[in-house]
């Protein structure tokens, strides 16, 4: 897992949830450069709670696109398996997530704070549990 690929994929448009989503997933099992990522798209297609077919399509739009790099396959004992890479230049490409600026709300004439007064933090106690 690396959290420099996946942090650079969650800034990143995709357009759509689903791309969106397939790339999370490839990002949280590559390697720091973007490399070594192989699972079966049934097992894919399985944890993101997709269709197989959607699965099979997003990749190949990927693939076609040159985000994703099909570099060979593994074989294990029921055939094979695709290795991908995320090409990082490809993602670097993308266009920004815009987070929306929320606006400062209006102050009135003489009020410089929008809360009456701090309230004391609540205290838990050291075992976490509800009673004393």
């Amino acid at each position: 897992m690396s959290n420099l690929v996946s942090a650079k994929v969650h800034k990143k448009v995709f357009g759509s949830a689903t791309r969106k989503s397939v790339m999370i997933y490839f990002a949280d099992k590559a390697s720091d450069g973007g490399e070594g990522i192989w699972a079966s798209k049934t097992t894919i297609a399985a944890e993101l709670e997709m269709h197989r077919a959607t699965v099979i399509r997003t990749i190949n739009e990927l693939v076609a696109e040159g985000i994703l790099i099909v570099v060979g396959d593994r074989r294990h004992r029921n055939g094979a398996t695709v290795e991908y890479d995320i090409s990082l230049e490809a993602v670097e490409r993308l266009p920004e997530v815009e987070l929306p600026r929320s606006e400062p709300a209006p102050r009135e004439a003489g009020n410089a704070s929008t809360r009456s007064a701090a309230l004391p933090v609540a205290q838990r106690y050291p075992s976490h549990s509800a009673t004393p």
